[in-house]
């Protein structure tokens, strides 16, 4: 199982640790805290980290070669603060990725999402933003060696449905969202030379295809 990868959270890491598998944490502390605000190295860019209730965290103690994918930003109110002011605040990893001397590759949150999980629109909760997905999808074609078939960035309520042979892809979307989506663009495994089109409008440029109102 772990040749192919392992997504995990900080639970599923410290039963990995128990076992004396190597997934990049020298060690690990829990924390009384919940973060105001998350950086996503990738994108140098800071999200709100806003919930409904107190989450578990924990502060991990890296082994060389673990990367950092983004940083929960310690702090007690993100109003008012500024890109420069959480730069100077502490942070502990909030995703890592580690690939070890057996090839086992993992990507770990630092938190157990359950704990975060949110259903207040006022609440946007670690999940629901766009450098998320990003972060998530690039993982998992960095782990399988490989990019996934077809992803739609920016789009929460776009389901997407791939089946593909060694010629061809199709590719199904259903957007149960209530937001039309006018101009989106699926990024594809490779180019392709040609497509078809089904009650939506789209054109193919190389390993893309582009969406049309």
């Amino acid at each position: 199982m772990l040749k192919n990868g392992v997504i995990t959270d900080a639970v599923g890491a410290k039963c990995l640790i128990e076992k004396g598998i190597d997934v990049g944490i020298s060690s690990y502390t829990k924390l009384e805290l919940n973060p105001v605000a998350e950086y996503f190295c990738k994108e140098d860019q800071y999200t709100a980290a806003s919930f409904e209730r107190r989450g578990v965290f924990y502060d991990f103690s890296l082994k060389e070669g673990a990367e950092v994918l983004s940083s929960f930003v310690r702090g007690s109110s993100v109003l008012g603060t500024s890109h420069d002011d959480f730069d100077k605040q502490e942070k502990f990893p909030s995703a890592i990725y580690y690939e070890n001397e057996k090839g086992y590759k993992f990507m770990i949150y630092s938190f157990v999402p359950i704990t975060v999980y949110t259903v207040n629109g006022w609440h946007p909760g670690l999940f629901r933003n766009y450098f998320r997905q990003k972060q998530l999808a690039n993982c998992i074609e960095k782990m399988q060696g490989r990019k996934l078939p077809a992803m739609l960035f920016g789009a929460p309520g776009l389901y997407t449905v791939c089946k593909k042979d060694d010629k061809e892809m199709s590719v199904a979307l259903f957007n149960i969202s209530k937001d039309i989506i006018f101009d989106g663009e699926i990024v594809l495994d490779k180019k392709y030379k040609s497509i078809d089109c089904h009650n939506i409008k789209a054109e193919l440029s190389g390993d893309k295809i582009i969406l049309k109102e």
